[in-house]
Parts: C-alpha cells; sequence; structure tokens
C-alpha cells in the first residue's frame, strides 16, 4: 500500500465525511486530505504567548480578531480537541453565500469543494442557488447533522 493512502485512512473525520458524500450524493470527496496531519495543537502555547504579548504592548491598543472567530479563551479547546464545537452547532455558510472555482463550478464550501452546485458558464447564480442541488445538501445536513469534517471550519465559526 501507498504511504500516503494509509496516512489519508488514519484520519477518522475525513473517512466518514469521504464515506458519507459517497452513500449520499455518490460522489469521491477527497478535499479534505489537505488538511490531515496538522500539527497545531502543539502550537496552542506559542499562539496564547503572541496574544498576551500583542496585548500588552503599549503601541498596539487595537482589539484582537481571531479567524475563525473565537474568544483567546477557546484557543486550547480549539486546537486540542476536534470535537468541541465551541456552543457552535449550525453552519450558516450553506444560507449565506457561495464559492465560485476558477473554472466556473459553484461549490457552498470554499474548503471543501467536493460537492458542485452547478457552473456559471451553464446556469444563473440564481438558479443555482435555488436549485435541486444545494436543496438536496441543505436537507441532509439539517437531516444528518454537519459533516465530520465541519467541525473546524472556519465557516461555521462566523
Amino acid at each position: 500500500m501507498h504511504p500516503a493512502i494509509r496516512l489519508v485512512c488514519a484520519n477518522p473525520a475525513g473517512k466518514k465525511y469521504q464515506e458519507r458524500m459517497q452513500k449520499e450524493f455518490s460522489i469521491k470527496a477527497v478535499s479534505w486530505r489537505g488538511f490531515q496531519d496538522d500539527k497545531s495543537s502543539e502550537r496552542i502555547d506559542g499562539i496564547n504567548k503572541l496574544l498576551t504579548n500583542i496585548k500588552n504592548s503599549k503601541h498596539y491598543k487595537k482589539p484582537i480578531l481571531l479567524f475563525p472567530n473565537i474568544k483567546p479563551k477557546q484557543i486550547a479547546p480549539y486546537f486540542a480537541n476536534y470535537n468541541d464545537l465551541l456552543n457552535y452547532s449550525k453552519c450558516w455558510t450553506l444560507y449565506r453565500g457561495l464559492d465560485i472555482r476558477p473554472n466556473g463550478d459553484v461549490v457552498v464550501c470554499a474548503d471543501f469543494p467536493d460537492y458542485t452546485l452547478g457552473n456559471i458558464n451553464n446556469q444563473s447564480i440564481r438558479q443555482i442557488w435555488q436549485g435541486n442541488k444545494i436543496k438536496l445538501f441543505r436537507a441532509s445536513i439539517t437531516r444528518n447533522g454537519l459533516l465530520p469534517i465541519c467541525n473546524r471550519c472556519c465557516g461555521m465559526f462566523r
């Protein structure tokens, strides 16, 4: 077996996402692989130290804004526990916008563009926004909950 294949299967959220997208939409959803093997939990102390230094600086008195929109006290849980949703439970991206890829494909999520809703070269944005594919996707999220990889999507933490 190729080493990359073995590594991919080691990510439980990614594997569950891939299985659900195959089962519900008959697509091969592999975009999550670009986010695997993240070592951000090892950087919690450094992030907190940097924020403290900025906050205590006499030269910088602007508010500190984090992206995703989490509070400084949520940094450790955000990076340390993938399953902690920090009291966020709904993806508003499904109802606020779309992402248009360079080739004209329209997707719900810029980070995970596996599910194509349509293409602006063939349909209007209105047709795509009100189309069956987005209705099916929204219904899936309503019925079955967020996708397994949504737990750390910045779109959810807005």
